[in-house]
């Protein structure tokens, strides 16, 4: 019986370095499951992150908690408020406020998600827009860089689902390089560890 927990930890293992590799990615640390990751850009002292786990559950299920950003501030601590505001065949707009204990003030932004399907792999992308319905107000500071994905893979027969969550983010404001690297590493385990939570609650 304790045979497949370590095979299915030696598989997201190999998918992992094989990740890492490929994307120049390095590691930064390992807990409850969650791996995170970090990479340089080239000129810019802003990192990338990169997080990954196996869940419990099947993909489309998965799929279905993450690609609904409305529900984003009832999962994740940091995000304040999440509201869809325009949606199409093609992608959906969302417009957020996230907090964080550093900010002395919210940040708020727009969203636009797309979805990608390709047999077992399921790939949500998101950036960050301009919208000129709703220009920028001095209650919160406007995030206009961020660019991020989770990529899906379904493992087991439907059984679990490997997940990879990777974001780059200037979070705007007045924050030295290194607290907004300490606040994105942050989130990039985080954004795993209460998705777990949350299934593990549900039961799902």
């Amino acid at each position: 019986m304790k045979k497949i927990p370590c095979l299915i930890f030696i598989f997201f293992l190999f998918i992992d370095l094989a990740f890492c590799a490929q994307e120049g990615f390095t590691f930064e640390f390992k807990e409850k499951g969650i791996v995170v990751y970090s990479k340089n850009i080239s000129g810019s002292n802003i990192k990338e992150f990169y997080s990954s786990t196996v869940l419990n559950g099947n993909i489309r299920d998965i799929v279905h908690i993450i690609n609904d950003f409305s529900s984003y501030n009832r999962l994740f601590p940091d995000v304040y408020y999440s509201e869809l505001v325009e949606s199409d065949d093609a992608f959906d707009i969302y417009y957020q406020i996230i907090n964080d204990k550093f900010f002395l003030k919210k940040r708020e932004l727009f969203v636009e998600k797309k979805i990608f399907y390709d047999n077992d792999l399921i790939v949500i992308r998101f950036n960050a827009i301009s919208h000129k319905k709703y220009p920028v107000t001095k209650a919160y500071f406007r995030i206009t860089n961020l660019y991020g994905e989770w990529i899906l893979t379904d493992y087991m027969s439907g059984q679990k689902t490997i997940v990879l969550y990777r974001i780059k983010r200037d979070l705007a404001g007045y924050l030295p390089d290194f607290i907004l690297n300490r606040i994105n590493k942050s989130h990039a385990f985080n954004i795993l560890y209460f998705l777990k939570e949350y299934l593990y609650s549900t039961g799902k």
